[in-house]
């Protein structure tokens, strides 16, 4: 099995899906996480732990694609100029956005990077974060992640640990990502609880 970051950020899983019509690779699965950072760690970790129980391919790929599934991750960004140099927003919408103190928060729909709201202020992005990752009830499971952000993303793991009792790892966002998204940016990735859907 062979993991990779998701293929709306890089080229990585079609590289792999091309290599793996060698023959000595045909028994490999090629997956796309459809998630970054601590999204696509969930389900590498879900699938070493299977794998070093005994389990089969088929058991791995199934625990892989239901985190996928319950994954989300959202992040705020510090600075609108690397969504607009990237494409993601226009000038005009840059301009209003320092203007205003627009901090956008985003998301991984998908596999791809989308704005999925707006708010006025650093604060109020950091504490909507907290407040979407308790949609449909407890996280599984929560990572804070940042790219040079280091204070937001002590300051988002104590209103999270504040709010739910409990206590998300702190990981640094790739370079990949953070191109994307620009320093200073901060995220909180989490797994749902099975019984989101449900909601």
């Amino acid at each position: 099995m062979s993991i990779h970051l998701s293929a709306g950020l890089s080229g990585t899983a079609r590289t792999a899906n091309a290599a793996v019509t060698a023959p000595l690779l045909r028994e490999t699965r090629v997956i796309d996480s459809g998630m970054a950072s601590a999204g696509l760690a969930y389900q590498v970790l879900a699938a070493a732990e299977i794998a070093r129980a005994g389990g089969t391919l088929d058991q791995a790929a199934k625990a892989v694609a239901d985190l996928r599934c319950r994954t989300q991750a959202n992040f705020m960004v510090d600075s609108l100029d690397y969504l607009q140099k990237g494409g993601r927003i226009g000038r005009l919408q840059t301009w209003a956005g320092i203007k205003l103190q627009i901090k956008p928060i985003l998301c991984l729909e998908n596999g791809i990077i989308q704005v999925k709201e707006r708010v006025r202020t650093r604060k109020q992005a950091l504490m909507r974060l907290m407040k979407l990752s308790l949609v449909g009830g407890m996280p599984e499971k929560a990572s804070v992640v940042h790219f040079l952000g280091t204070e937001a993303a002590e300051e988002l793991a104590a209103m999270f640990k504040s709010e739910t009792g409990l206590e998300p790892e702190i990981r640094h966002i790739s370079c990949v990502l953070g191109t994307h998204i620009g320093p200073g940016a901060v995220g909180l990735i989490f797994v749902a609880p099975n019984n989101l859907h449900d909601v």
